[in-house]
């Protein structure tokens, strides 16, 4: 750690580290400030453990989504109590979500079962992804429940959230891409996961956005 990393000038990693320094000190400025849109929601599965029922976790969904590009953000069923709707979409602390994706559960909560219930009213698509629950659970008991939303697998979840894609010329999974908006302009920061393979392709930034 700091001082030892200068040595007296005899340490060879010095003026690398000063290189990663500075770049680490410009993506902060260029990430901070503004806000990370992400149009796609994942329900986080907490609820559907406690059950003691079958649940499928938040990363099975999440790793798919990832791999395609597709921003989303991860929300928990006390964030979805606190939602405002427009139509077409609803908003949890400023951010504005398009699509809600919920891992499969064999048992889902009232309160959710609620939500989907003010999702279908203002148009909000959302899918379960795997499994479809067949019963409701308050405090007390289970109960029958029939929502909406059919099955998706996780595999079919880029192909259903497609336009909110960041288009390439050729598929990517290893590609992180993730947008940072300023009120002057608007910051792309893309990574490549691989651990030796380059990465190369085309990609189509959204004009304007």
């Amino acid at each position: 750690c700091p001082p030892h990393f200068y040595a007296h000038g005899s340490d060879p990693l010095f003026l690398p580290f000063t290189r990663l320094c500075r770049y680490m000190d410009r993506a902060a400025n260029l990430l901070s400030g503004g806000e990370c849109p992400a149009p796609v929601a994942v329900l986080y599965h907490a609820e559907a453990e406690w059950t003691g029922s079958e649940a499928m976790l938040t990363q099975i969904p999440a790793r798919e989504l990832t791999r395609a590009q597709i921003p989303f953000d991860i929300l928990s069923e006390d964030h979805l109590q606190k939602a405002e709707f427009s139509p077409g979409a609803f908003s949890v602390g400023g951010a504005r979500y398009e699509a809600l994706v919920i891992p499969g559960r064999a048992v889902m909560t009232d309160e959710l079962l609620a939500f989907l219930g003010r999702l279908d009213r203002h148009g909000v698509p959302y899918r379960f992804v795997g499994r479809v629950p067949d019963a409701a659970i308050d405090r007390r008991q289970e109960h029958p429940a029939a929502p909406n939303g059919g099955p998706i697998c996780p595999e079919q979840l880029p192909q259903w959230l497609c336009r909110f894609r960041l288009p390439t010329g050729t598929p990517c999974p290893d590609l992180r891409a993730r947008r940072y908006r300023h009120p002057d302009g608007t910051v792309w920061m893309l990574t490549n996961e691989h651990p030796f393979a380059p990465l190369t392709t085309s990609i189509d930034f959204p004009e304007g956005k």
